[in-house]
């Protein structure tokens, strides 16, 4: 799942930086969505994604799937409606 929205969202580029928004990083996460997610992850870290070490994104990107799925008894449609919306 990682990878195929990593894809999608940026090439794989963890530096991408969309033109019209805050969005950033491999995820293309707007800046307060990432900063809510360090937040709820207990995290520390830069306030734009695209600042942020790859591992960092990833293991973000990963624990926000894992919500995702847990959330919606592991359904894995479920991913790109919450993700997308």
């Amino acid at each position: 799942i990682l990878a195929t929205i990593r894809q999608r969202d940026s090439g794989g580029n963890y530096a991408a930086k969309a033109p019209k928004s805050s969005a950033s990083g491999a995820y293309q996460f707007i800046d307060s969505t990432w900063r809510g997610l360090l937040e709820r992850y207990q995290l520390t870290g830069p306030p734009h994604a695209a600042d942020a070490p790859p591992a960092l994104q990833d293991y973000v990107a990963g624990r926000y799937i894992a919500d995702i799925l847990k959330d919606h008894g592991g359904d894995i449609r479920a991913v790109p409606a919450v993700w997308y919306t």
